[in-house]
């Protein structure tokens, strides 16, 4: 499929593999490795937009970027229709529609993603979602709860005034670089920029 889905004009390929060759082309999925982007997807090559050049018919060369799957693990698999449920779990960048598309030339049957889920982000995971028919007062999640995976500064009151007011402020932990939860009595105020011993207020919550 060009698009990498259902959605896209399907072309065949071969017959379906067996179980034990599906399971081998996740493993080898799994791990560091160079994904090309795929053609409808919104990165730049020369100033313009990828899916744009594609649709255009013009041929330009892909470009790859660095991905980490942590796990592919085969959930169910019909070797007669060639469906496949499989649960991933991967880095930030991964396309997970080239992927089953690399998996499908790997096994030289081609493959698309028919559907695709996404079930966990950081320390969110949707079983603790809440169906908004169910939404109610205080039944959620705190904020500061819901950046709970990064680390974390409590400021005092001078550097919380400047934060909310998008200044800089130094505290950043020794060492510590990329985003990072600000707490002001307890609650979440922002989340900043770490980098040299600086914080740099990313998105602020106030009033």
């Amino acid at each position: 499929s060009e698009s990498g889905d259902h959605d896209g004009p399907i072309t065949a390929g071969g017959p379906p593999p067996d179980e034990a060759g599906l399971r081998d082309a996740l493993s080898a999925m799994v791990g560091e490795s160079r994904q090309q982007v795929p053609a409808l997807s919104a990165v730049k090559v020369d100033g313009e937009r990828l899916y744009a050049l594609t649709r255009r018919g013009e041929q330009v060369e892909r470009p790859t970027r660095t991905v980490v799957v942590e796990r592919a693990d085969l959930v169910s698999y019909d070797p007669m229709t060639g469906h496949a449920l499989v649960e991933l779990r991967c880095g930030p960048g991964t396309y997970i529609r080239q992927l089953a598309a690399d998996v499908g030339e790997r096994l030289g049957c081609g493959a698309y993603c028919h559907e695709l889920r996404r079930t966990d982000v950081g320390s969110l995971s949707v079983s603790g979602a809440i169906a908004l028919d169910q939404l109610a007062p205080g039944c959620g999640m705190e904020p500061i709860e819901v950046v709970g995976h990064l680390p974390r500064v409590d400021l005092d009151d001078r550097a919380a005034a400047d934060i909310a007011h998008g200044r800089r402020v130094q505290g950043a932990p020794p060492g510590e670089v990329g985003p990072i939860a600000l707490a002001h009595h307890g609650e979440l105020l922002a989340v900043a920029e770490a980098a040299d011993g600086v914080l740099k207020p990313r998105v602020v919550l106030t009033g």
